[in-house]
């Protein structure tokens, strides 16, 4: 275990269609993590990062990772299992989201379930659980193009983006709809 975990997200490039962007990236990452040649990378995001480096490295890469790439919660699983971690059990009431990338595209839809009924007493699963969950509405990154991340991003990077207007109306209804989805899920 590194002193200092790194905190890996998926390129930027990806989301925007830019494969040479994308793999100047990832290659960079690949490399840096190949040198520490880890057993194991972690990640413990349920979203994009996950799945991007877990399913598409290799492809990006154009090879076969020496090291294997999983969710934090495989591990949680397994050394719960093992008895290997021990836990103090709470009464606090506790439900999981299973965010769409980790358990649908990932698979990862029981795992979440198993380590928090472990830990709580009093966990509740959620009607829309797994395969069936209902959307938040920021999935496929859609959260990473609506109004308030936009100006979040222009106000860190010190930059105006340029927006037309049929872009500005398609981006506002676009976050309307988000937040719809949201109300939802909640």
């Amino acid at each position: 275990m590194l002193s200092k975990p790194l905190s890996i997200r998926a390129p930027l490039g990806k989301l925007a269609g830019d494969h040479e962007f994308t793999t100047i990236v990832v290659k960079k990452i690949y490399d840096y993590v190949k040198s520490i040649n880890p057993e194991y990378v972690v990640f413990s995001d349920g979203g994009y990062p996950y799945s991007f480096f877990r399913f598409e490295l290799p492809g990006v890469v154009n090879e076969k990772p020496s090291f294997k790439i999983i969710h934090l919660v495989e591990r949680l699983v397994d050394t719960l299992n093992q008895g290997k971690l021990k836990v103090k059990q709470t009464s606090e009431r506790v439900t999981w989201h299973s965010p769409c990338k980790m358990g649908r595209f990932g698979g990862l839809i029981e795992e979440p379930v198993e380590v928090l009924s472990k830990i709580s007493a009093e966990f509740v699963k959620l009607k829309s659980h797994g395969l069936f969950n209902k959307c938040c509405g920021g999935g496929n990154s859609i959260a990473c193009v609506v109004p308030p991340t936009q100006e979040m991003m222009e106000k860190l990077m010190g930059v105006k983006l340029e927006i037309k207007s049929t872009e500005k109306s398609f981006l506002d209804k676009l976050y309307q709809d988000m937040l719809i989805a949201g109300r939802e899920k909640v």
